[in-house]
């Protein structure tokens, strides 16, 4: 599918009536749509198939003076999915930038999920290369707010694990851990993609630009030091939750061995006086009840008492 917008305007439009710089956004592209696309801007090999490349990391070709090819950008954009757990995990996807004389062309296998973001970044900016740019910003605001949302599920994490005796909170862990390591990944060669883009002598001279290409480098570089401290401290609460898991359980056997101990005394004592053989209390059955009943329920209470000492309640 294609949309086409004029940059500035924030209008939907077609691809014909477009004067001026425009965005045409492809996603979700047919192999038709591909093959046109390649033989309308005459593009090299790997451009169009990049974002459609889920091995494919954060790069970018042809940003200096004098190359042939049209300058490209591709970047991860981070998404979340309900991971094989049942609990939310994340990931990353390949988005391709291609910068045209006055048009920017991005492709991705899904509609973009800043689609919303990118519409309004549209009136800011006067050309297609300072587009992309703000397209760049807002990928890296969405990892900002990927991690917030797992920092929040990691604090939701410490109210539960005090009582919990199950596994679902090691899953929610790796779920989590699954993430981030995509991220560190996606956003270690996004590093590199910043470096690159600053370093472009032909696109991005705007003046506007260059305050958009100072903040890129600090958010990236910061985003990076929250997901390295965020695995650590998911590290760490594995640890803790699988001791604390383990210990729980613990906990919970030996609670039950002591309630065993003292559910298996009545029927002890009961038993030694139902023998047939000389017991006390014969000739009245009715007390000879209440005084095993006693003898019994003496004996559990300082057995009881004894398991309490011993901290076993």
């Amino acid at each position: 599918m294609q949309k086409d917008y004029a940059i500035k305007q924030s209008q939907t439009t077609s691809a014909q009536e477009t004067s001026g710089a425009c965005w045409h956004c492809i996603f979700d592209p047919t192999e038709g749509e591909l093959q046109t696309l390649k033989d309308r801007y005459q593009l090299p090999d790997g451009y169009v198939e990049a974002a459609l490349d889920d091995h494919e990391d954060a790069r970018s070709e042809a940003l200096s003076q004098g190359a042939e090819a049209p300058g490209f950008i591709l970047v991860r954009e981070p998404f979340a999915y309900e991971g094989d757990t049942g609990y939310r995990t994340y990931a990353t996807m390949p988005l391709a930038l291609i910068l045209l004389e006055d048009e920017l062309v991005t492709i991705s296998r899904a509609k973009p999920r800043l689609m919303d973001d990118y519409l309004q970044a549209l009136d800011q900016v006067e050309s297609a290369d300072s587009f992309a740019l703000r397209i760049v910003d807002r990928v890296l605001d969405c990892f900002t707010k990927d991690i917030d949302d797992m920092a929040d599920s990691t604090h939701a994490m410490e109210k539960q694990v005090k009582n919990s005796a199950k596994n679902t909170l090691i899953y929610e862990v790796m779920s989590l851990e699954k993430g981030l390591v995509y991220f560190n990944a996606a956003l270690t060669r996004t590093q590199s993609l910043v470096a690159d883009i600053r370093g472009s002598d032909c696109y991005f001279q705007a003046a506007s630009d260059a305050r958009v290409l100072f903040l890129l480098d600090v958010k990236v570089r910061q985003i990076l030091t929250t997901v390295e401290s965020t695995e650590e401290i998911l590290d760490q609460y594995n640890s803790a939750i699988s001791s604390v898991v383990g210990n729980n359980l613990n906990l919970i056997m030996k609670m039950l061995t002591s309630v065993s101990i003292l559910l298996a005394i009545p029927p002890i004592v009961s038993g030694i006086f139902g023998q047939k053989t000389w017991i006390p209390w014969k000739d009245g059955p009715v007390v000879g009840f209440w005084l095993t009943l006693a003898i019994a329920l003496g004996i559990s209470a300082a057995v009881a008492w004894w398991l309490h000492c011993k901290d076993y309640f």
